[in-house]
């Protein structure tokens, strides 16, 4: 059998490993290798016998089957499997050509992982496969014509990958200080998660330039788009210096699987912050039902802590005043107009057993007027309502944890959206009353008390 020196002229079935190992070994120039060879055998027939004979033996890396697939795939005849063989070249060409960012960043085959070679073709292909730069395809047609794809697998991989080089290459220069952070140092970009929501970001700037025909893909040169894409890619900008490390840490580890979608937002958002007339599919649906995240989570926190106020607060009245407890207790017109509040519910009420109490009709803003009501503040309820660390304050802003928390439950409750800082502040009051963990709640008094002394 003769084998001439080029390039995909035989593939490896079975036994990369030893191969390779064996190549690298002092015998590879001098020694003959048995082997069965198949001659001639169709690609499809080559792919089902590798998947064949590893099924059942060690598991291959989904890496190496990418890396085997792009092989086998980019020129087949049904359409489905060519794109996916050109996008799985063109992921595997993005980290081998000499030219891309992302050379030595990317592992191909069997690289071993680096400090810096950590992106997976998994990653470049999620990325790839949200955009409209292949298209889409059934076995023998056309459902999706790509932005560049040229209907020559080759030339398609290579416009491709020169769109796509150029377009890093503007972000590992205007971003430089980002890109050059290393995964375990903190870097976003530089990640699979980052890199995959950079690619699908590509592919709707791209998108929308093509839609409203500032580009043509399969004609204008890699130099011409990207000049044109900087002015929305710019957008990220005000982002990245405005990034803090404990962002970067919880886009890391709190969204696990949703993270590149997240990042993906972020960045449309930012882009459309800078270019109004950048406005993706679904943005604002997102971060409308984003901007919700907290406020279940918070409306149960802020429901178990007026629970226990009103508990507090009772118990103490009623030891305090006896029986009269509820007349004492209250201010004449708050006990007035919840006395009234509780004579209107009972008038729908038909069981008298479900028939409501002024008591049943407060709420924390309530609290905090009987609280502060007569002398019962420094009698009553001074030692267990004031946050550790504002015993030297003035009575008003000692209780004035109470109109915040009353303010933030009334967002939970209503259409408006509670912030992380809110959700935040309502989980440490949270952990002091309920838990009797005042630590968080201290520390954020501290640091309030820092500030309003900065600011005198």
């Amino acid at each position: 059998m003769h084998l001439p020196p080029q390039y995909r002229s035989l593939y490896v079935i079975d036994g990369q490993h030893r191969l390779y190992g064996y190549s690298d070994s002092e015998y590879s120039g001098s020694n003959s290798v048995p082997v069965v060879a198949f001659l001639d055998l169709p690609r499809e027939e080559q792919l089902r016998l590798f998947m064949e004979i590893n099924e059942n033996q060690k598991a291959v890396s989904k890496n190496l089957k990418h890396t085997l697939d792009a092989d086998l795939k980019w020129d087949s005849k049904n359409l489905a499997e060519r794109a996916e063989g050109i996008k799985k070249q063109l992921a595997q060409e993005l980290g081998e050509n000499v030219t891309s960012p992302l050379f030595n960043r990317v592992l191909v085959g069997e690289d071993q992982r680096t400090d810096i070679r950590v992106i997976t073709l998994e990653a470049i292909l999620r990325g790839l496969n949200q955009t409209k730069f292949v298209g889409k395809f059934t076995k023998d047609s056309v459902r999706e014509q790509g932005l560049f794809n040229t209907g020559d697998s080759a030339a398609t991989v290579e416009k491709l990958r020169r769109v796509l080089s150029a377009l890093f290459i503007y972000i590992a220069t205007e971003y430089e200080v980002e890109w050059m952070r290393l995964p375990k140092d903190g870097g976003l970009l530089t990640i699979n998660d980052g890199v995959t929501a950079l690619i699908m970001v590509f592919g709707d700037v791209l998108e929308h330039m093509d839609r409203t025909a500032q580009i043509k893909p399969l004609t204008e040169n890699p130099d011409s788009i990207l000049e044109k894409a900087a002015t929305y890619l710019d957008g990220l900008k005000p982002y990245f210096r405005k990034l803090t490390e404990p962002d970067r840490a919880e886009l890391r580890k709190k969204y696990g699987s949703g993270a590149p979608t997240r990042l993906r937002r972020i960045f449309q958002r930012a882009i459309n912050d800078a270019r109004e007339d950048f406005n993706p599919l679904g943005l604002k649906e997102y971060w409308r039902d984003q901007s919700k995240l907290y406020n279940v989570e918070t409306y149960s926190r802020v429901a178990d802590i007026e629970i226990k106020l009103r508990d507090d607060v009772k118990q103490l009245l009623m030891h305090e005043h006896g029986a009269m407890w509820l007349k004492k207790g209250l201010p004449e017109k708050l006990f007035t107009h919840l006395s009234t509040e509780a004579a209107k519910k009972n008038r729908l009420i038909e069981k008298d057993e479900d028939e409501k109490t002024p008591w049943d009709c407060l709420n924390l803003i309530h609290i905090r007027e009987i609280v502060m009501h007569g002398a019962q503040w420094s009698t009553l309820f001074q030692k267990s309502f004031t946050i550790p660390g504002q015993e030297s304050k003035k009575k008003e802003d000692k209780t004035s944890w109470l109109v915040k928390m009353n303010g933030i439950r009334n967002n939970a409750d209503h259409e408006y959206s509670v912030s992380k800082d809110d959700a935040d502040y309502v989980a440490a009051i949270h952990d002091w009353l309920i838990l009797g963990d005042h630590t968080d709640i201290a520390s954020r008094n501290s640091g309030s008390e820092l500030e309003a002394q900065a600011d005198d």
